[in-house]
């Protein structure tokens, strides 16, 4: 079994695959950005005895730089020798066509390397997260992308800045011209970030100079529904990031035996 970790500014998404690829069991857990001393190897402990057979290989992701070293050595206390740490070294297959490619984020390749098994080609993906990022992906070549402020944040900062603003719960209205304040507020950040995700995709496709398919994944894209996400020309996929995850590692499996 395969054992999936993306460690995000706002939460740890771990999934357990059998060796085929078939996701087990998930969990979600909120990032602890100021560990105490083995909360993170607890967190790995507990994993370990949760699966009903041996973890054979564990991947993460970590986008968190201050504390990767600290998940890194708890992972490899917990599984010794069984460890990989997702960055641009590890794929050997993808050229990253940015001026400095080592500033590519673990989350990014990981959906990438996932986008590339999946779909065809090419692939905008868009990773509604703590930011909201949309990449490009055309078989061995990472072109590039766009990053802005997550849909989350959008709504703290409005807030903070403007104090006379209210706090808001972050549900989607039903209709995107409102006659309240919270539901005008709501109605601008998450309709204005989805119409900003899929304006942003059609000009990278001009860019690229072909049609792309879309894909739409991360926490927030939860609050679109199903015909919204449609109706704009994306696929809605929950698990590309860890399914590119387990991807990277069973190659690196493979390419170590």
């Amino acid at each position: 079994m395969i054992l999936t970790v993306d460690v995000g500014n706002s939460n740890i998404v771990a999934v357990l695959y059998s060796e085929e690829g078939e996701r087990i069991w998930d969990t979600r857990h909120q990032t602890m950005k100021k560990p105490q001393k083995g909360e993170y190897r607890e967190f790995f402990s507990n994993h370990r005895r949760r699966a009903e057979e041996e973890i054979t290989g564990v991947i993460v992701s970590c986008v968190v730089p201050h504390i990767q070293d600290v998940i890194k050595r708890a992972a490899e206390y917990i599984f010794p020798n069984r460890v990989l740490f997702l960055d641009t070294f590890t794929l050997d297959d993808f050229e990253i066509r940015l001026d400095n490619p080592r500033e590519l984020g673990s989350d990014l390749l990981a959906t990438s390397y996932a986008a590339r098994e999946y779909y065809r080609q090419p692939v905008i993906v868009a990773d509604l997260g703590s930011a909201s990022k949309l990449t490009a992906v055309e078989e061995h070549i990472f072109h590039g992308g766009v990053i802005m402020q997550g849909i989350g944040n959008m709504a703290r900062t409005l807030h903070m800045t403007i104090p006379h603003l209210p706090e808001i719960p972050l549900v989607r209205p039903e209709k995107v011209i409102s006659d309240d304040t919270i539901g005008s507020i709501q109605s601008g950040i998450i309709y204005g970030a989805f119409g900003s995700v899929v304006e942003l995709a059609r000009m990278m496709e001009k860019q690229i100079g072909k049609p792309c398919k879309r894909v739409l994944t991360g926490g927030y894209a939860k609050l679109f529904s199903k015909e919204m996400i449609e109706e704009a020309g994306f696929e809605y996929n929950e698990f590309l990031l860890s399914d590119g995850l387990f991807y990277v590692m069973k190659m690196w499996n493979e390419k170590e035996s």
